[in-house]
């Protein structure tokens, strides 16, 4: 477990770094030095065709093949980041019936998607093989979404499903971005 709380550590190192960087990017002038970055979730891969030099892609990468990836990787862009939903089933996701029975409630404004219960070994297993897939094709990154379900259920199993979830990424080499999720940083933070 301790080893697992100084790799969160690093990741939240690595957010504030990398939120730093996207603040800089946004406020710079148009000079060239300036990273570019784009966060397209909900594109199809026809958008590969209209991207090119830019320093940071977030995709829904589920939604592109691997020769999608490359060619994106063909137009300039350096480092490419997938979306991936931890904390909530959304209803237009083809797996979504499958876990209906480890939803939590209701994700309150968002009427397609339900908190889940990251605790559950079938969802870390299913989330797992979607890391795997997301790997396969070639992604530098994972944008995680929705760690704040420990806000909504702030349970140590809650928080101990999601710190699995990260660790599997961690293994996987690649980079981890987490969007929000305030109290889950926080906790691991002061842990």
């Amino acid at each position: 477990m301790r080893k697992t709380k100084l790799f969160i550590k690093k990741i939240c190192v690595l957010i504030l770094i990398l939120s730093t960087a996207l603040l800089s990017a946004c406020s710079a002038s148009t000079s060239d030095s300036a990273e570019k970055y784009i966060v397209l979730i909900g594109e199809d891969p026809e958008i590969t065709e209209k991207l090119s030099d830019i320093d940071l892609l977030v995709i829904d990468a589920e939604y592109f093949s691997q020769n999608d990836i490359a060619r994106l990787r063909e137009n300039g862009i350096h480092e490419i980041y997938s979306y991936i939903n931890i904390g909530s089933i959304e209803s237009f996701r083809s797996y979504d019936t499958d876990f209906e029975k480890y939803t939590l409630g209701a994700y309150e404004n968002w009427p397609e998607e339900k908190w889940i219960d990251v605790s559950a070994p079938e969802w870390q297993a299913c989330t797992a093989s979607r890391v795997d897939a997301l790997v396969q094709k070639g992604v530098d990154g994972f944008f995680v979404d929705n760690t704040d379900v420990y806000y909504n259920y702030p349970q140590e199993s809650i928080y101990d499903g999601i710190l699995t979830i990260l660790d599997y990424m961690n293994h996987t080499g690649r980079k981890i971005m987490i969007n929000g999720g305030d109290c889950f940083v926080k906790k691991i933070s002061y842990s």
